[in-house]
């Protein structure tokens, strides 16, 4: 009989994106499992491949005692998610709930918790979300990527890889083969600069300018920019073209992996998918915690890499010093920096090192007993 597994994901592609690259991993070791999403907004998010896996969109809601109103609202949504979660629990039967956080997936976890199925969690982030706080105590498992999350779940952890998309690797492709997708020339030095869903208006206003005002003159660097909306992508363009700076600019881009193999450096936020994604491919980083990320989590993701890691720096937005920082990227933009080798040099090494599990291999092993 097919093992069911019913993933809870939703929200920001931080949450989407690892749980479709775990989907992913699951079915390319056993292509006989059955996997269904359900959680809130996956009708409409821009992350969620609904050509992939099969799904089914619930209702859910963000709790807010500011408003009074708003807040029955949102009780009501969330009564009603419930409901039509425990409806697509009564007829899947899965044999196991997997859940990556966000309250997108809180209706589901609640009623699949109620009915009595077992429950594995993930969480990405170092400072755990309230949904994943909530339901660790009852869960059998939740896999962390981050040491200092431990310290926050109530019940038993496991120290995990972080699952990444399909053919995110460093050895998926070459560097001249990542920049000739993006017409750029592998020769020279590649900047790759975005911020996620949600960070990215800030380095699309101050970092594109400083690096076209301020470096314009130094014709060895090239710059891949994502920018998230395409007003912004416009503006962006219009600043490298005003400056002369090589830049291939986007709104998005699919294929994040033969962005990271095409850069030598990044200007990003730090939101766990990324750092994730910068260590596999080797990237050293300057990052810019996302200021309104829930529990200031981006600000100890980021320490974990450039305390722990040694793979790159850490500013504040708030307290962006311009002659601090314009000091240290006029060093980075050579690729034969010492300062850049050495963190190049600590991400090989701490890839080497590292020993975690595979959360697929977990659950494949967890299934065997279920």
């Amino acid at each position: 009989m097919r093992k069911k597994i019913l993933i809870a994901a939703g929200g920001t592609g931080g949450h989407i994106y690892p749980a479709m690259g775990f989907a992913s991993g699951l079915l390319e070791s056993d292509s006989n499992l059955d996997i269904m999403f359900v959680a809130g907004g996956l009708l409409e998010s821009p992350f969620f491949d609904r050509t992939a896996f099969a799904w089914n969109s619930v209702s859910s809601a963000a709790l807010s005692k500011k408003n009074p109103l708003q807040f029955m609202k949102s009780c009501g949504s969330i009564a009603r998610g419930f409901w039509q979660s425990s409806h697509l629990l009564s007829s899947y039967k899965p044999n196991l709930v997997v859940g990556f956080g966000s309250y997108h997936s809180f209706p589901v976890l609640s009623a699949a918790q109620l009915q009595g199925y077992p429950i594995v969690l993930h969480e990405q982030n170092s400072k755990p979300g309230k949904v994943i706080r909530l339901f660790s105590k009852q869960a059998l498992l939740t896999g962390i990527y981050f040491p200092d999350a431990a310290e926050k779940i109530h019940g038993k952890t496991s120290l995990l890889t972080m699952p990444l998309r399909k053919g995110f690797s460093k050895d998926s492709c070459s560097k001249v083969e990542a920049c000739s997708y993006f017409q750029l020339d592998s020769q020279k030095m590649t900047l790759l600069v975005f911020g996620g869903s949600l960070g990215a208006q800030f380095l699309n206003k101050k970092i594109a300018f400083l690096l076209a005002s301020q470096f314009s003159q130094d014709r060895d660097f090239q710059v891949l920019h994502f920018a998230g909306k395409a007003d912004d992508a416009e503006q962006v363009t219009s600043v490298y073209e005003k400056y002369g700076v090589k830049a291939t600019v986007k709104v998005s881009e699919t294929r994040m992996d033969f962005a990271w193999r095409a850069a030598d450096l990044a200007i990003v936020r730090s939101g766990a998918g990324t750092i994730a994604e910068q260590i596999e491919f080797e990237v050293p980083a300057l990052f810019f915690p996302y200021p309104h990320a829930a529990e200031d989590h981006q600000n100890s993701n980021a320490d974990f890499v450039v305390e722990y890691v040694k793979g790159g720096w850490k500013f504040q937005e708030s307290e962006w010093e311009l002659s601090k920082f314009s000091a240290l990227l006029q060093i980075l933009l050579n690729k034969k920096s010492p300062q850049l080798r050495e963190k190049q040099h600590s991400l090989s090494e701490y890839k080497k090192k590292s020993s975690r599990k595979e959360f697929t291999w977990v659950i494949h092993n967890l299934l065997k007993t279920l």
